[in-house]
C-alpha cells in the first residue's frame, strides 16, 4: 500500500483475487487503474485449437473442438494441453476421443456469480453456480442484499427479489436457533433460484457490484472490538462479573468516568494494568496523542517510585527487626554454679 501511494514510477500489479485484496484496503481501488482480463470465449479457443491441429498435421472434428473448448472454461492453456493429450500418437481425433477429458473445475467468487443470478434467465443454472461458491450462506445473503437494488430497477422485480432474500434470512435464523443445517439448502435455493426467477425484465449493461457494507464495517471495527473485549474482561475480573455483562453494563459509565476524572484515570489504569491501546480507546484519542502519552508517563513514574521505595525497604531493615536479630545472635551463658553439674 505504501508503494502505491509513494511511487513515482509506473507499477504493474498482477492479482488473481482482486476483490479479496481490495476488501482489506481501499487504496488500490482509489489510486490505481484496473484492467480486467476476462476468460477467453469458447469460439476463440476453438479457432486457436483448429490452427494448432492444422500445423501439427492432425485432423480434428468440429464436435471434438467444441467439447475441448467448453471443457477448458476459457483457459486456453488447459485446452491446448487437452488437445495434446487426446491427439498424441493419432492422425485423427473425433468426439469419442475427447471422452477422457473432463471439464475444468473453476473456483468461483461472488463477483462471478452475480451475473448468473441477476442477468441470466436460467434459474437452475444460477442455482448450480451459487453452489460452487466457497462462502457461507450468511455471506451470500449479504452479497445478494447489497447488490439486488442496483440490479433490479423495476419495483415489482425488486419486491419479489427482496421477498426471496427475506425468506432465506428466515431459514438462516432457524439454522442458528435449532442447529439444523439442512435449512441451508432452502436458503441457498432462495438466494439463487428465487432471486433469479423473481425478475420479469431482462437486466442488461455493466453492473459494478459492491462488496457488502456490513462486512466492510465489521472488518474496520475488528481492532476496536478486540480492545473493548480486553477492557471488558479486565473489568469483569475486577468486579466479579462476566466480560459480556461488564461490556454491556459497566463499560459505558466506566469510559465516561475515565475521561473526566484524572485521579480515576491513574488509579484504574494501574489497577487494571491497561495497555496503551486500551487507554487510547477509553480516552477517545489516538494512541500517539499527547493525552495518552502523558497518562502512560504518569503511570510509569508512579510505578518507578513505588519500586524504588520497596527496594530501599529491603536494603535497610527496620530498627525493631535489627534488635530482634541482635537478640537472636546473643546466646545465654550458664551460671558458674551450673557448669559443674554437666
Amino acid at each position: 500500500m505504501d508503494l502505491v501511494r509513494s511511487t513515482k514510477q509506473p507499477v504493474i500489479l498482477i492479482v488473481n483475487d482482486w476483490y479479496g485484496l481490495t476488501k482489506k484496503s481501499s487504496v488500490l481501488k482509489s489510486q490505481t487503474e484496473q484492467v480486467k482480463f476476462s476468460r477467453i470465449k469458447s469460439v476463440t479457443v476453438r479457432g486457436v485449437l483448429r490452427r494448432i491441429a492444422k500445423d501439427q498435421g492432425v485432423r480434428v472434428s468440429d464436435r471434438a473442438l467444441e467439447i475441448l473448448a467448453e471443457n477448458s472454461d476459457g483457459d486456453l492453456r488447459s485446452a491446448i494441453r487437452d488437445l495434446q493429450a487426446v491427439a498424441l500418437g493419432k492422425e485423427e481425433v473425433t468426439d469419442l476421443n475427447t471422452t477422457v477429458v473432463s471439464a475444468r473445475e473453476v473456483e468461483r467468487t461472488m463477483y462471478m456469480v452475480m451475473d448468473e443470478v441477476f442477468k441470466s434467465t436460467d434459474a437452475q443454472g444460477a442455482r448450480l453456480r451459487m453452489m460452487e461458491v466457497d462462502e457461507t450462506p450468511e455471506t451470500k445473503l449479504l452479497w445478494i442484499e447489497e447488490n439486488l437494488p442496483m440490479a433490479y430497477r423495476d419495483h415489482l422485480d425488486l419486491h419479489r427479489g427482496m421477498k426471496a432474500v427475506a425468506r432465506a434470512d428466515t431459514f438462516l435464523g432457524r439454522v442458528r436457533r435449532r442447529q439444523h443445517y439442512g435449512f441451508w439448502s432452502y436458503a441457498g435455493d432462495l438466494l439463487s433460484f428465487g432471486v433469479c426467477a423473481a425478475k420479469t425484465r431482462e437486466v442488461r449493461g455493466y453492473l459494478r457490484y459492491s462488496f457488502p457494507m456490513y462486512l466492510m464495517k465489521m472488518s474496520r471495527s475488528k481492532s476496536n472490538r478486540a480492545i473493548q473485549n480486553g477492557i471488558s474482561a479486565k473489568l469483569g475480573e475486577a468486579t466479579h462479573q462476566s466480560a459480556a455483562q461488564a461490556r454491556q453494563v459497566l463499560l459505558p459509565y466506566f469510559r465516561t468516568l475515565f475521561q473526566n476524572d484524572k485521579g480515576f484515570q491513574l488509579r484504574t489504569a494501574m489497577e487494571l494494568q491497561l495497555e496503551d491501546e486500551e487507554v487510547a480507546f477509553l480516552l477517545g484519542e489516538k494512541i500517539d496523542s499527547n493525552a495518552v502519552k502523558h497518562l502512560m508517563n504518569d503511570i510509569k513514574r508512579v510505578l518507578d517510585a513505588k519500586e524504588q521505595r520497596m527496594e530501599r525497604a529491603i536494603e535497610r531493615p527496620r530498627p525493631d527487626a535489627e534488635a530482634k536479630a541482635e537478640k537472636a545472635e546473643v546466646r545465654p551463658q550458664p551460671a558458674p554454679s551450673q557448669r559443674t553439674l554437666f
